[in-house]
């Protein structure tokens, strides 16, 4: 009889990956306002950590930022929809 081999298990997404998709900032993270943010300032994302504001680019609402976050390197994050949190 021909007999069939078991497929390996396939490969599941590390949990911090999925995490951080649906991650929701909680009640302790309440963002900086956008007109408070500059080249230089340390901030915090909800799903990126920590990071470095290397440039901002643009006029309101379309004014974006680059950042370099110790994690996951350097974003190009759209302003209005960023939810930064200045930390020192």
């Amino acid at each position: 009889s021909v007999g069939f081999k078991k497929s390996a298990p396939s490969p599941q997404p590390k949990a911090g990956f999925m995490a951080n998709l649906n991650k929701q900032p909680t009640e302790e993270f309440s963002p900086s306002p956008v007109k408070d943010l500059k080249v230089g300032i340390r901030v915090l994302h909800a799903s990126f950590g920590r990071g470095i504001i290397q440039e901002i680019e643009g006029v309101w609402p379309n004014s974006r930022a680059i950042i370099v976050f110790e994690a996951v390197g350097k974003k190009l994050i759209l302003l209005k929809f960023a939810k930064l949190k200045i930390v020192e």
